[in-house]
This record gives C-alpha cells, sequence and structure tokens, in this order.
C-alpha cells in the first residue's frame, strides 16, 4: 500500500511538472504586426520583451515592444521620408538600445547636415536618452549590461557607462587601422572589434580582436581565413564567431563561411555550414545561431534561421525568415516574417519544432476604406492595400466591373498608379447609367499588381459596394 502510495504520488509530481510546461501562458511561439512594410531594422530580445521598429508611412518608425501585448515606446516621426532608418537594435532589462541613421537634405532644429548617427537608450517607460555625441562616420556601436561600445567622433573606440542622463567615458581603446565599417561588439568585460593592421601597425588582412577593457589590454587576436569579414558577435566568456566572404569556394559568386574562436585556442574553426551567400552570426551559451540566405545584396530575401553547437551539429529552427533580421535571448529567438496583412515580428522558443514562413506570393488584392462613386466627376474613387509585401508596389490597369444578368460589364478603369494611393477610375457610359439611381451596388475590383518584393504578379480581385454619392 505504501509503495502504491509512493507511486502515485511521483505519477501526480510527474503530471503536475507536465501541466506546468505545457501551460497555456508558455507558448512556443508568438507574433506581432510590424507595420504595413518590409521591416528593414532589425529585432531585439531582452528583458523579457521582444522588440522592433515599425515604419510609419512618414519615412519615420515607431519603436514598439511586447512581453504578452505589444505597446508603442517611442514615436519617431520624419522630415525627409528617404534617409531616417536604424541600424541596429539590442534588448535589455533597461530598455531598447537603438542605433539610428539620419541624413537631412538641409539643416533642421534636431539634426545636422550631412551623414548622422545617433545612439539612443528607451526605457520600457518610454523614457529616451541620446547616450552617445552625434557625430558623422560610422554608425556602429553595441550595448550589454548598462556598458557600450562606439566610434568617437574621432574616429577612436570607446567603452562608455550609459545612465539616465547620457553616458561617460570609462575607457579609449588604443588602436589605429581599425577600419571605419569595422564591426563592434561587446560582451561582459570584453570589446571585439575588426582591423586592418597588426600589432606592429603594419597593414595586414582582416584580424579580429578581442580587448579586455577593465583591465585595459589585449586579450587575444585571430586572423580571419579569408580577406574580409562579414559579421561578428562576442560572449561573455571571450569566445567569438564571426562569418566571412571566401572566394576560393566558388570563383562565380562570393559566398560565406562561419568560424569561431575562444581565449584558450585564438585560431579560427571553421564550422561545418554550407558555404552559402550570406550568413548572420549571434553566439549565446556556447551555441552558434546564424540566419543562412542565398545572396549579400537583398534584404528583402529570406533565409533560415538556425543553431549549431560549436562542434558543428547544427538543426534549423524557422524557414523563410526575412534575412539580417533575428536575435536570441537564453531559450527564445526572435525574427520576422512575411505575411499578406504585412510584416510580423516573430518570438520562438528554442525547443519548438521547425517554423516555415509564409511563401504565398499572391497575395489577395485589398481595398482600404470604402469604395465610392462621385456621379458629377464621373469617377469611382478607390485606395489599393500595398499587399505588405513590399513598400513600393505598382497597380496597372484597374477596372470595376459588375456582373449583371450573366454579362460582366465594365464601369470604370484606370492605368498605371502608385500602390496605396487614392485611384480615381474614370466612369464609363453605361457606368455612369448603371449608378444613377442607385444607393449601393455589389462590384468587383480588378487590379493587375507588380510587387517590388516578389516581382511581377498576375491579375488580382475583390469584390467591395459600391456607394454612389449624390
Amino acid at each position: 500500500m505504501t509503495q502504491l502510495l509512493s507511486r502515485a504520488s511521483a505519477l501526480l509530481w510527474v503530471t503536475s511538472l507536465v501541466l506546468l510546461v505545457t501551460a497555456p501562458g508558455a507558448r512556443a511561439a508568438d507574433s506581432f504586426s510590424s507595420g504595413r512594410y518590409l521591416p528593414a531594422g532589425p529585432v531585439a530580445l531582452g528583458g523579457g520583451r521582444l522588440s522592433w521598429a515599425e515604419y510609419r508611412s512618414d519615412g519615420g518608425f515607431n519603436l514598439r515592444s511586447a512581453q504578452q501585448r505589444a505597446v508603442t515606446l517611442r514615436r519617431r516621426p520624419n522630415r525627409d521620408p528617404r534617409i531616417l532608418f536604424t541600424l541596429r537594435l539590442v534588448g535589455s532589462p533597461q530598455g531598447v538600445f537603438s542605433i539610428e541613421g539620419l541624413s537631412p537634405s538641409k539643416p533642421s532644429d534636431d539634426d545636422l547636415p550631412g551623414q548622422v548617427y545617433g545612439d539612443f537608450l528607451t526605457s520600457f517607460s518610454g523614457a529616451v536618452t541620446r547616450v552617445a555625441p552625434r557625430c558623422g562616420g560610422s554608425g556602429n556601436a553595441d550595448f550589454d549590461g548598462g556598458v557600450m561600445v562606439v566610434r568617437s567622433c574621432d574616429a577612436m573606440i570607446e567603452v562608455r557607462r550609459v545612465g539616465q542622463s547620457g553616458s561617460s567615458l570609462i575607457r579609449r581603446v588604443p588602436e589605429t587601422g581599425i577600419p571605419p565599417s569595422s564591426h563592434y561588439r561587446i560582451a561582459g568585460r570584453y570589446v571585439a572589434y575588426r582591423t586592418s593592421v597588426d600589432r606592429t601597425g603594419a597593414p595586414s588582412g582582416d584580424d579580429v580582436v578581442i580587448y579586455d577593457w577593465q583591465a585595459g589590454r589585449e586579450l587575444y587576436r585571430v586572423a580571419v581565413p579569408a580577406p574580409q569579414l562579414a559579421d561578428l558577435d562576442l560572449q561573455a566568456d571571450g569566445k567569438v564567431a564571426f562569418s566571412f566572404i571566401d572566394p576560393s569556394v566558388s570563383a562565380r559568386a562570393a559566398r560565406m563561411q562561419v568560424a569561431w574562436a575562444s581565449p584558450q585556442d585564438p585560431t579560427a574553426h571553421k564550422l561545418p555550414l554550407a558555404p552559402v551567400g550570406s550568413y548572420r552570426v549571434k553566439l549565446d551559451r556556447d551555441r552558434l545561431f546564424f540566419l543562412a540566405s542565398s545572396t549579400r545584396f537583398a534584404p528583402a530575401e529570406l533565409g533560415d534561421l538556425g543553431v549549431t553547437s560549436l562542434a558543428g551539429a547544427s538543426r534549423v529552427l524557422a524557414r523563410r525568415v526575412i534575412d539580417g533580421v533575428f536575435d536570441v535571448e537564453a531559450d527564445r529567438v526572435a525574427y520576422a516574417v512575411r505575411t499578406c496583412r504585412g510584416p510580423r515580428a516573430v518570438r520562438q522558443s528554442f525547443a519548438a519544432p521547425t517554423a516555415v514562413g509564409s511563401t504565398r506570393k499572391r497575395c489577395p488584392l485589398r481595398l482600404s476604406g470604402r469604395l465610392r462613386g462621385d456621379r458629377r466627376q464621373r469617377v469611382i474613387v478607390a485606395k489599393l492595400s500595398c499587399l505588405g509585401l513590399a513598400r513600393d508596389c505598382t497597380a496597372d490597369r484597374l477596372r470595376v466591373v459588375l456582373r449583371r444578368r450573366g454579362r460582366v460589364q465594365t464601369l470604370a478603369t484606370a492605368r498605371y498608379r502608385r500602390g496605396r494611393a487614392r485611384l480615381r477610375a474614370r466612369l464609363t457610359r453605361r457606368g455612369a447609367r448603371l449608378l444613377r439611381g442607385r444607393r449601393r451596388l455589389r462590384i468587383t475590383v480588378v487590379a493587375r499588381v507588380s510587387d517590388s518584393a516578389v516581382g511581377a504578379d498576375r491579375t488580382r480581385r475583390t469584390s467591395a459596394t459600391l456607394t454612389p454619392s449624390r
């Protein structure tokens, strides 16, 4: 009897554990809308939250964050919609660190002429602090544990402590020959960066230097196996991972490979990952996460997000995600996917089954707002949605048709208009007669849409109720 009770208690404990692990609050993945446009900016995990940039119709962006539901931390309108962007987001318990770029066409009260980068810390309560001096040049910076690394206005690497009123200098790295496009990463007491000179100052190939900013000395450096470094990430114990362009793999097109090094073994260890056009890398708890895509030069391309051990055992976590946009924290990954209603930022458990992003290239035609007929001006006014796959899409040969007595009759037509603009389709004579005396009319809108994210597309159609004006 005692043994039976013990087994029952053990079974109850195991059942409780299973229920705890699979509780409704512990979801394997959740996603949030990231606006109408393809996110060129990154996503970030930190402080138990998912954060992302949601781009606005005026060319600015909103900084959004979600734990259980999405909230707007900061609204960033733009006077010149062509040139405001985010280069990097880093999540942390203190808030979201962002690197933002702006090249205004004329001086203003807030921005200087020329290429300008700003580094900001936005708390989860919405308070915004500019944490680095404003100057031109490189927009590279990184943030970890209240400390940031940034390229100074005189082209030196600075380690700065971030506070509520800004940042204060801790140490300048005594290094010359650092390219303006160098990657900077900080984790714990170490900083990693790319340099093109050796220890004597003589020009060399790309090296990755790991610098102990607390002790004020170089910990080690590793030579990149091929001429050009592509991406870089650093772990708090000094391990570093990087991707590099290896021209020896293919003579026809550049291909990237991935390697890592450590303070105990400061040599590049290539991982057995297939050479592809692009690799983004992140290192966390001796796990190397990568986003592999077929091309280096198209941020709208899709890639596969995976993880590998440093010994080379790898698996794919998500397929067909937006290239270059992902982050890692503890047992979760974040990335962005396309949908027909716009891009979405996704937060997924590391242990979840492989997710597959949308591959639909023929999203249904959508109207933004009501379809309205104007008898006096003899037009039908419609506003097409841009389908969410790209910021710039084109509607060509728009027609408004009515199926009546088994026949399709054209009410109005329009030629070549930019997506998201209000379209004014000219009424035909028959269309003007059919609208006379009617308050509502069920019609079909037909358009041939070309989307720059997926190329030319076939004719799409949607049904709508037309409300003629008096």
